[in-house]
């Protein structure tokens, strides 16, 4: 009696830009070979004219850029560059334009979620846990734990009417406490809406 759905909308032009190879935590699982090499200013324009272009003439209504890397932070002046690039180029092609930046999130400075809350990017968060379970896999190459800060980080960002996704990484180390980290995000939700 009713009448059919229409076509699903067409998805975005998707993108990982992977900015270094660099990082400041030594997670066991990381398939990233460490390293120091990163992408050239000049090549992360490049890259992003090009996809601008393709999503264009392939006639995308939306193109979408992850940062990602090693840690993406760590080149955050980048992101700017390439965000404002993208942003001039996509408003020109009348193009809607979704970035994403995939972080560890132990290095997140309050400049830098402002800057991700106006925008308009959205920010994942890796959070392998509670604190014990968390640090088992995403500690300082020093050993020293990194929970606080990725909770703390997560809290800030709350603060600035940002919605992070968080990103579990299970393994046979952290399967015992994957879920205790729920119950801290809620309390800094809570918090940060008041």
């Amino acid at each position: 009696g009713g009448t059919a759905p229409g076509p699903a909308p067409r998805p975005p032009l998707a993108a990982w830009l992977h900015l270094t190879e660099d990082c400041n935590l030594s997670c066991p699982y990381c398939y990233v070979d460490r390293g120091s090499q990163g992408m050239s200013e000049g090549l992360g324009q490049r890259a992003v004219d090009r996809l601008l272009q393709l999503a264009a003439e392939e006639g995308y209504a939306r193109l979408k850029l992850k940062y990602a890397g090693g840690e993406p932070t760590l080149r955050f002046p980048l992101i700017r560059t390439l965000h404002q690039r993208a942003a001039r180029g996509a408003a020109r092609a009348g193009l809607a334009l979704e970035e994403v930046i995939l972080t560890n999130g132990v290095g997140l400075t309050d400049e830098m979620l402002s800057f991700i809350a106006q925008a308009g990017m959205r920010l994942m968060v890796s959070l392998d846990g509670g604190p014990a379970s968390h640090d088992r896999l995403r500690s300082m190459p020093d050993g020293r734990s990194t929970y606080a800060a990725v909770v703390d980080g997560v809290a800030r960002a709350l603060e600035r009417g940002l919605r992070p996704n968080i990103s579990i990484t299970l393994t046979a180390l952290n399967l015992d406490g994957a879920g205790e980290a729920q119950l801290e995000l809620r309390d800094a939700a809570e918090a940060a809406h008041g």
